[in-house]
């Protein structure tokens, strides 16, 4: 069985043009059917042809977020063992070129935990904490997740602390809980632009 790569996909631009990407998107996706929502079946109705099939939709936003400086609109993807950025870029250079989008990428397993949001424009999380073996969720079901150094800080101090203590307490912190601490790689990749 595939280890699977949760990757959650903000779509960002003028307001106009954003809706009529999520609407034609979800024209794709109209019911609840596997194949409509799989990587497949996207696809097949978006009219482009990927290298792997294996993965699906898990979430689309229901409507474009409209902001003053830009709009924006959310689509997560469960795919097999890494991310598959491929479908969003091939999807976006053919029907909507002038959108961008920002990335947030995890899979622990695999030690995936990638954005290319490099200002934390949409994404502001530094570390993921994840259970290595589900065996010992129950001891961490509450300190698993998304956070920031600061916010990793108040939970395990509650004053200013010098990298090194920092570090280690990471290090105790892991071992208590048995669970896996990563911290996030930024990809950059120019200015995010879709279309060449």
């Amino acid at each position: 069985m595939a280890n699977y790569c949760y990757t959650q996909y903000t779509i960002f631009g003028p307001y106009d043009i954003c809706k009529k990407c999520l609407n034609k998107i979800q024209s794709w996706i109209l019911d609840d059917s596997q194949d409509d929502w799989s990587l497949y079946g996207i696809s097949k109705k978006a009219n482009i042809k990927l290298d792997n099939y294996k993965g699906e939709i898990d979430y689309i936003s229901k409507d474009v977020e409209e902001n003053d400086e830009y709009s924006n609109f959310m689509i997560e993807l469960q795919t097999a063992w890494i991310p598959r950025h491929d479908i969003i870029k091939l999807i976006l250079n053919k029907y909507f070129p002038d959108l961008e989008y920002r990335y947030l990428s995890e899979e622990p397993y695999n030690k995936i935990f990638e954005s290319n949001d490099i200002n934390q424009d949409f994404y502001d999380v530094e570390y993921l904490i994840s259970s290595i073996n589900d065996e010992y969720n129950y001891l961490n079901e509450n300190i698993c997740g998304y956070y920031t150094r600061n916010e990793l800080e108040d939970l395990l101090f509650k004053d200013n602390i010098t990298s090194e203590i920092f570090n280690d307490s990471l290090d105790i912190l892991k071992k208590m809980y048995k669970v896996d601490i990563q911290y996030i790689k930024y990809i950059s990749e120019g200015n995010n632009k879709i279309a060449n």
